[in-house]
């Protein structure tokens, strides 16, 4: 699950510069800026596609790059394998070309395209991600719902075993003290009998 919330923040994070790319590019392919504010946006843009490209690659959960993906096995044997899709986004690699390419409204045009492309590609991985990690959690909760039926089934069986235990206690302890109640009365009766005779 946290190696799911991991690749999630990632991909949140360039999302979220995704949506400021378009931004910026629908800006820059009005044609109403000047060739100063089209240098900032461009360069906001190259940027923007850098840091892109970092946080998809640097981004690790437990020493393990979120572009490799990840296997987990769960269960007592290891037996329930889930593979965790690795982050692959080919329209952020294609995006940083065209982010630099936006001197003109028609290479800001062409821009937006590839962003939406990779919003899209985002989007896609993110749901993919979100599948597994709602997955997870519902085995995990399920995990936790048998784990809490086991331990009060346990304490049924051991209350049971309690109870019959202490009825068998008691039963014998009646038996034991009938047995020296009737020793007691046998003891006597040879005794009443001597006095009778002597």
């Amino acid at each position: 699950i946290s190696y799911a919330q991991t690749a999630e923040g990632a991909l949140d994070e360039v999302s979220a510069m995704l949506t400021r790319s378009k931004e910026l590019l629908v800006q820059a392919s009005t044609g109403t800026y000047s060739s100063d504010d089209v240098t900032n946006i461009k360069e906001e843009l190259v940027a923007l596609g850098a840091e892109m490209t970092n946080v998809i690659t640097s981004t690790e959960f437990n020493g393990i790059s979120i572009t490799l993906g990840a296997k987990v096995a769960t269960g007592q044997d290891g037996s329930l394998e889930i593979a965790l899709p690795a982050v692959t986004l080919t329209a952020v690699d294609d995006l940083t070309g065209a982010l630099a390419d936006v001197s003109d409204a028609a290479g800001a045009k062409t821009a937006i395209t590839k962003v939406e492309e990779g919003i899209k590609d985002i989007s896609t991985q993110r749901a993919k991600i979100g599948a597994i990690q709602n997955r997870l959690e519902h085995t995990l909760q399920n995990q936790k719902v048998t784990s809490e039926n086991l331990t009060t089934s346990e304490s049924r069986i051991r209350d049971t075993d309690m109870a019959s235990e202490m009825m068998n206690f008691t039963k014998y302890n009646v038996l034991n003290q009938a047995a020296q109640s009737m020793m007691a009365q046998a003891n006597l009766i040879p005794n009443q009998a001597l006095g009778l005779l002597g």
